[in-house]
């Protein structure tokens, strides 16, 4: 899963976090979708990032932090929010 949630948040001790999950089952480009290339942030296997399905987890779930996304991925993703959210 991808964290998107501003640290505006994460400072005010927020009990859950903003994330946009992954798959494995990629479909390929559209506007719903990022891929993210094996190895990219950690992760073991090409997926892609579900634009569409983002939702909010408690904090207690999260176990480690993988890795951090390259800035063009997160221009990417932060372009495919504005669209879909028409901000």
């Amino acid at each position: 899963m991808l964290v998107v949630q501003s640290d505006l948040l994460n400072r005010t001790g927020h009990p859950s976090t903003w994330v946009l999950p992954c798959t494995t089952r990629q479909v390929g480009d559209n506007v719903l979708r990022v891929a993210l290339p094996r190895g990219i942030a950690g992760n073991p296997q090409a997926r892609e990032v579900m634009i569409d399905q983002s939702r909010s987890i408690d904090n207690r779930r999260f176990r480690r932090l993988l890795g951090r996304l390259p800035q063009p991925l997160l221009r990417e993703v932060k372009v495919k929010l504005r669209t879909l959210a028409e901000l």
